[in-house]
């Protein structure tokens, strides 16, 4: 165990007396992150994103709006009405309206999610005008709850219910949820570690090795008493704890900021990566195996 704590120790601290090492391996990625952060950190372009479910009613004038893409899912599989419904509930889509369950979702934590709710409604105020209800204008104005009552009073029956005459919006009730949107630097961060965790390991075992290799020092090792599987098992510990802790310093260092989406246990996090570097040290010892300079 000497042999092999002298080994771990001095690969390591030959990593951290080598500044140009340690900055392309801790702050390269932290730069990295701040700039993606900050430069897609712009809301996007105004356009609204509605789902639909089912066969679209084509007398639906909210249909017929050209500022608004539709998207049509299937409905199963990755389209199910549970994967849509997440899709609502981390910002990528606007609305959800569902034609066979005659049901129409909104995020109350969008800012696009009143505004379509307000046009999805016109309908429902034209056809209250149009029956002898309501003024359209007064309906729009009212809240879900006393738009319902004021169907109602007009004789028309509850949006929950199953309508017996008229057609558009009427027919369909509401429902709210809630979720936090995925940012663009939410998806980046991960690719930066993995680049980083990649580019660590290749390099800082394969190329270490085949430049100990070239430079006589493997040769020279085997006048001293400690085995190859020593030596290389050093080497390999050693580039672990040091991808593993620039790694969570990066992570830590950038979240304390901008406060990044998780969803998980970190616990398995830590898990996955201590496996990925794993991995990616294997793979660095096979090419330094196989290439001779």
């Amino acid at each position: 165990m000497r042999k092999f704590f002298a080994f771990f120790k001095a690969r390591t601290m030959e990593f951290v007396r080598d500044r140009g090492t340690l900055f392309w391996n801790l702050l390269f990625p932290v730069v990295l992150v701040f700039g993606f952060a900050f430069a897609f950190a712009g809301d996007g372009e105004p356009l609204f994103s509605v789902g639909i479910l089912g066969t679209p009613d084509e007398d639906l004038a909210f249909m017929e709006i050209e500022e608004i893409e539709f998207i049509e899912y299937s409905g199963t599989g990755n389209e199910s009405r549970e994967a849509v419904m997440e899709r609502l509930r981390r910002h990528q889509i606007d609305m959800l309206v569902d034609f066979e369950a005659q049901e129409f979702a909104i995020n109350r934590e969008s800012r696009e999610g009143p505004v379509l709710r307000r046009l999805f409604l016109a309908d429902s105020a034209e056809s209250l005008a149009a029956g002898g209800g309501l003024d359209a204008a007064e309906v729009e104005q009212r809240e879900p709850g006393q738009q319902e009552a004021a169907q109602q009073e007009s004789g028309q029956q509850a949006p929950g219910q199953q309508a017996a005459a008229g057609s558009g919006a009427a027919t369909f009730t509401e429902q709210e949820i809630t979720g936090d949107p995925i940012r663009y630097v939410d998806w980046v961060v991960p690719g930066v570690l993995g680049m980083n965790m990649m580019f660590s390991c290749l390099f800082g075992v394969g190329f270490i090795l085949v430049r100990y290799r070239k430079n006589g020092v493997l040769k020279r090792l085997k006048a001293t008493p400690a085995s190859p599987l020593t030596f290389l098992t050093a080497q390999a510990a050693s580039r672990l704890v040091i991808v593993v802790g620039t790694s969570t310093f990066v992570y830590a260092g950038t979240n304390a900021f901008l406060q990044f989406t998780m969803l998980g246990s970190y616990l398995n996090l830590l898990l996955v990566l201590i496996l990925a570097i794993a991995c990616m040290i294997a793979i660095g010892l096979v090419v330094a195996g196989r290439l001779k300079s």
